[in-house]
């Protein structure tokens, strides 16, 4: 009998969890020039590893490596020439906007103390409260889906942040629990 509660424990819990505890995506992100107004998108990839692990690649004529972990998070961005010097920044903190993000999405797309939840046929909209808000950075969130609401048919993230910038990414080739090392989510200073 206790074999059983357990099992069926262990069954709900990872049906009310939503973000796989590890998953990697390629991704088209697509934001509004600050200056221009202009649409810009780039392409890349993104890693994730519960909790607050993130690896993310723009690639392109805005390239840019974002390496963070619960401790520390690196911004880099590459030279624009070879035998240039690229552009570095550390920040002490671990924790970035999107890993965040993905450390609450972990507990399930139901509403708490920090977001309301509504629910539509293709996607899911998080409110940010106000203490959601400062602990996020994020106003307001919307999940487009391919089917029903689970990881798999995660299709878009439509992030408004906290200053109304709104970032998208439109994501594809989703695996999810794939085998991550913590080395992935630690960044090397190259020489330049």
């Amino acid at each position: 009998m206790k074999a059983l509660l357990i099992s069926m424990f262990l069954i709900s819990s990872s049906a009310m969890a939503f973000l796989p505890k590890t998953f990697t995506a390629d991704f088209e992100q697509v934001r509004k020039g600050i200056i221009s107004g202009k649409i810009k998108k780039s392409n890349g990839t993104i890693e994730y590893k519960y909790p607050s692990n993130l690896r993310l690649e723009i690639k392109g004529s805005e390239s840019l490596l974002l390496v963070s972990n619960p401790k520390k998070t690196w911004y880099y961005r590459p030279p624009f020439m070879e035998g240039e010097k690229g552009e570095l920044t550390i920040n002490e903190s671990g924790k970035t906007e999107l890993s965040g993000f993905f450390d609450l999405l972990k507990n399930g797309l139901k509403s708490g103390a920090l977001f309301r939840v509504t629910k539509k046929k293709r996607s899911v909209i998080l409110r940010f409260t106000k203490s959601g808000i400062v602990r996020s950075g994020i106003k307001k969130a919307t999940l487009d889906f391919t089917g029903r609401h689970i990881f798999s048919n995660l299709s878009a993230i439509h992030i408004v942040q906290k200053t109304d910038k709104l970032l998208t990414l439109n994501l594809s080739n989703q695996h999810a629990e794939v085998k991550l090392s913590s080395k992935r989510f630690v960044f090397k200073t190259p020489k330049n």
